[in-house]
């Protein structure tokens, strides 16, 4: 240290109060008068007003309309539940569809995604699902569905990439994991700038725990670390890129354009 004191910066809507706060979608400083709870972090009043209203969300027969709600996140659900069943009555095999850098590098690219829809066994699509149960709905909300689905594609491939590059060449990998770490990395990126915040520090020491946790679980015998933390960097890559797009037009081409490249990179690259 030099000795010289760090000074808060202060509230763009009131200059005399110094603030650590800021909005997690501009990033103005704002002080606790001016915050507003988010789905994630905090946002100013400027921002608020920006977006409107909260949507009303139609409630049928007493209960929410899951589709109302995150339908990507539920149609990803079912999704991977229909193909964990077709590949337990064998109409879907896993020698097809698995991430298996061999057959990548011999063009079989869909690899890189299909491998996320297909698991090993009850457990594990049990905790994939749940947590894209616990996860997904609210970062669906926040991010609009088209930059949603994107964002889990994106970590997906990035896992399948991490694999194919990281990991015995003749070795194979399922699950939705990859994707799942994508959403923890997201998460983790938004907690990490909102630190400062009461809000964002509970955030933060709570995906920081779920983090410790399961990386100790990426480090099992037959579990794919490698797929962990290429999903995990591609949901870090996916905060940066997003927290400045307010609209979220610009972020779903640049994803779906460094997913299109992941996937050429594992075609003109071979494997070590």
């Amino acid at each position: 240290m030099d000795g010289q004191s760090v000074t808060a910066p202060s509230c763009y809507r009131h200059p005399d109060r110094e603030t650590w706060l800021a909005c997690s979608r501009c990033g103005r400083p704002i002080c606790g008068e001016c915050s507003i709870d988010a789905q994630v972090g905090q946002q100013c009043p400027h921002c608020v007003a920006e977006q409107g209203t909260q949507k009303v969300v139609r409630v049928r027969g007493g209960r929410l309309a899951l589709r109302d709600i995150a339908p990507a996140t539920y149609a990803i659900i079912a999704a991977t539940v229909v193909v964990y069943v077709l590949n337990f009555i064998g109409l879907v095999t896993t020698e097809q569809f698995a991430m298996q850098p061999i057959f990548v590098q011999e063009g079989e690219w869909w690899r890189l995604v299909t491998h996320a829809l297909l698991h090993g066994g009850l457990w594990h699509i049990g905790f994939n699902m749940y947590a894209l149960y616990i996860l997904g709905p609210s970062l669906e909300r926040q991010l609009g569905t088209p930059r949603f689905v994107t964002a889990y594609v994106f970590a997906a491939v990035a896992g399948g990439v991490a694999v194919q590059y990281l990991a015995d060449p003749r070795s194979w990998a399922v699950g939705a994991s990859g994707a799942i770490f994508g959403l923890f990395g997201l998460w983790f990126g938004s907690a990490l700038q909102n630190r400062h915040t009461p809000q964002g520090s509970r955030q933060f020491r709570s995906i920081l725990s779920l983090l410790l946790i399961n990386a100790a679980i990426s480090l099992m015998p037959g579990i794919s670390w490698q797929g962990h933390l290429g999903g995990f960097l591609a949901g870090v890559v996916t905060f940066l890129v997003v927290r400045n797009d307010r609209e979220g037009r610009v972020s779903t081409w640049l994803l779906a354009t460094l997913t299109v490249a992941l996937i050429a990179l594992t075609q003109f690259i071979p494997t070590l």
